[in-house]
């Protein structure tokens, strides 16, 4: 056993091998009893996206973070009975964090088990609890590539900024709710609101899951939807909302969609030019736009949609989203 008073620690131009792929890299970090700062934090994957998927087995992600700073208020930290590490904080900050993710779809799939949040802290090994996290400016880019010939396609999030509360695992009450709120613009011109909550104690993982986003040219998916579908996007969305209830196993979808002149072009496989029967008829099922119901939503909602639990949580949100989308454009629009 170790007491203290006080104590602090100052270093330049750290870095750390975080296994066989990652290096952390911190151009200075400055701790003491009460708070602490690191500046220039990159986390970054050893290798090239080309060298890394060559080397590994199973696909694994190809890293690029780059934070300005990230500073902690108000903690403590220590061993419970000698034995238990725990770490709190009441204000965690992270400041202009640029995050881009490769992932190379061309590699074997990973089919261990990927647990939901709710799980991955209530098993995390060790006391965790801070109050409060607060994202400041953060952009993401996500990049999948499913064919050799193409770089991939992007998913982008720019100026997002949110909070989440309560992210821990030693609250016992039940009404000690992590909730994650974001608020980002997607694919660089669609504003998009998320309201996400879950119970780490709940042993069934169950979630609700709320999105608004504003109008959206559709064809500025087409950089994720052409090289890894084969498929463009034509017309316009002008609202959507929906919210997932969920659990470890299945979960319900219910959204709202507002549009118009939607088309689907099937594209060929090689020259990339329409393909012209196919489309016409994925198109026959597809409702043109939504002005055909009294208040111009669609509406859509999907129940049993089960999850592949070889995946990752957002792979389950969007089979979700997917199932909404096709049962509102495809079916009578209306609510049941």
């Amino acid at each position: 056993p170790v007491s203290y008073k006080d104590f602090k620690v100052n270093s330049k131009a750290t870095f750390y091998s975080l296994g066989e792929y990652e290096n952390l890299l911190l151009e200075s970090l400055d701790v003491n009893s009460d708070h602490s700062k690191f500046s220039g934090v990159k986390l970054k994957t050893k290798y090239s996206k080309q060298a890394l998927s060559q080397m590994i087995k199973v696909e694994c992600d190809h890293y690029d973070l780059v934070i300005d700073s990230i500073t902690l208020k108000n903690q403590d930290f220590g061993f419970r009975q000698d034995s238990l590490f725990y770490f709190k904080s009441e204000r965690v900050d992270l400041y202009q964090p640029n995050f881009k993710i490769f992932r190379d779809k061309l590699v074997v799939d990973d089919s261990s088990i990927k647990p939901l949040y709710s799980k991955v802290l209530r098993d995390l090994g060790f006391d965790l609890t801070l109050n409060n996290v607060f994202l400041n400016n953060t952009s993401i880019t996500y990049t999948e590539k499913t064919k050799e010939e193409t770089s991939g396609g992007k998913i982008l999030f720019s100026k997002l900024n949110g909070e989440i509360k309560n992210l821990s695992n030693t609250y016992k009450s039940k009404d000690s709710i992590t909730s994650i709120n974001l608020q980002a613009i997607f694919m660089d011109n669609t504003p998009i609101d998320v309201d996400w909550k879950f119970d780490v104690n709940n042993l069934q993982d169950s979630f609700v899951f709320k999105a608004k986003m504003g109008g959206l040219n559709a064809e500025s998916m087409n950089q994720f939807m052409e090289p890894n579908l084969n498929i463009q996007l034509e017309g316009a969305i002008k609202q959507t909302y929906f919210t997932i209830n969920g659990t470890d196993g299945t979960s319900h979808i219910d959204l709202q969609i507002k549009y118009d002149e939607f088309d689907v072009i099937i594209l060929k496989e090689k020259s990339k030019k329409k393909n012209k029967l196919l489309s016409t008829i994925v198109n026959i099922f597809v409702s043109k736009d939504s002005e055909d119901v009294s208040n111009n939503f669609r509406i859509g909602s999907k129940s049993d949609v089960e999850r592949d639990k070889t995946k990752s949580v957002f792979n389950y949100l969007w089979i979700n989203i997917k199932e909404g989308l096709l049962n509102a454009m495809t079916g009578d629009g209306k609510k049941k």
